[in-house]
């Protein structure tokens, strides 16, 4: 499920958010950031509920509902704050971004199999941004897992209001980095509530390579 911001109007520096905004790389093969607390309360709360107002249906490529895993627009104002924070941080042009993408996954929903993020076109997507709207529960439910990330496997647990963002290419040559692969755990049947994410991916070819100087 992805979403292109400026369709998305990526600059040259999208991949360069400055460090100073509290943001943390857990990996510098891929690149792997984190930013907690992206989102306050009163956020996480605002695009919850436009969630709860809006139909899911099957995602992208998915023909029938299935493993508990569904997808939504959800339609935005282009003044909300969260698109404000996307274009500072990021460097994209988010002024006329009218929905996000949302994917919720009910209670009993299967893993996913390791994979790295393309569009439908079978492109990778350079970049993927996810921004979680609820937390892991059990606290061990629905992690983001990098089997292949650095010297270690790595693996991200949801919590509401923070955001994780990595490349999905070889930074030099635009081409798929295996490294990339990632998968999202299983959400247990006996879960309280879905688990919500909004996703997003941005392209940044065809300067990649001199766009993501390293931090």
């Amino acid at each position: 499920m992805a979403l292109l911001l400026a369709a998305l109007g990526a600059q040259p520096s999208v991949a360069s958010p400055h460090l100073s905004n509290g943001v943390a790389q857990l990996s510098q093969a891929p690149r792997i950031w984190l930013v907690n607390d992206f989102l306050d309360k009163a956020e996480v709360s605002y695009l919850r509920g436009l969630a709860d107002a809006t139909q899911f249906g099957a995602c992208e490529n998915q023909r029938v509902l299935n493993n508990g895993k569904a997808c939504a627009q959800l339609k935005i104002s282009s003044s909300t704050p969260v698109l404000d924070r996307l274009e500072k941080l990021w460097h994209v042009d988010t002024s006329h971004v009218e929905s996000l993408a949302a994917v919720r996954y009910s209670p009993g929903s299967s893993p996913s199999a390791a994979h790295v993020d393309h569009y439908s076109d079978g492109t990778p997507a350079d970049m993927t941004i996810v921004l979680y709207l609820t937390d892991a529960a059990p606290e061990e439910a629905g992690h983001t897992n990098f089997p292949f990330a650095g010297a270690a496997p790595l693996s991200v647990a949801p919590k509401a209001g923070s955001l994780l963002a990595w490349m999905n290419v070889d930074e030099a040559t635009g081409e798929e980095n295996p490294m990339a692969k990632h998968s999202v755990g299983a959400t247990p049947a006996d879960a309280p509530h879905d688990r919500l994410i909004l996703q997003f991916s941005i392209t940044l070819r065809p300067q990649l390579k001199r766009s993501c100087p390293p931090l």
